[in-house]
């Protein structure tokens, strides 16, 4: 898909008005920027600890799972046969 030059000239003009406002910004207002600078890097602290907090869980509930499908996997009994595929997918969608 080719880009029409009208789009281009606009996100050049707004990319230029972008940088303008953040040189005004950190050249006239530097505690403004000091703070903004702050509030975005706890926000994405807070996000990482969101994140982490997250994959602990799905990580712990995986290996839980996991866990309980592995006797079903090493089942040698022939109505396990039909469940086996069933649990080695399900444990292998779970580690990947």
């Amino acid at each position: 898909m080719k880009t029409s030059p009208i789009r281009k000239i606009f996100l050049a003009l707004a990319a230029v008005g972008i940088v303008t406002f953040l040189v005004v910004l950190f050249t006239r207002h530097p505690e403004r920027a000091w703070q903004a600078y702050l509030i975005n890097f706890l926000v994405w602290s807070a996000i990482a600890q969101g994140a982490r907090d997250r994959l602990r869980a799905v990580i712990l509930t995986s290996a839980t799972t996991i866990g309980g499908i592995l006797p079903l996997i090493f089942e040698t009994d022939l109505q396990a046969q039909f469940l086996i595929p069933m649990a080695v997918t399900l444990a292998f969608g779970l580690l990947v």
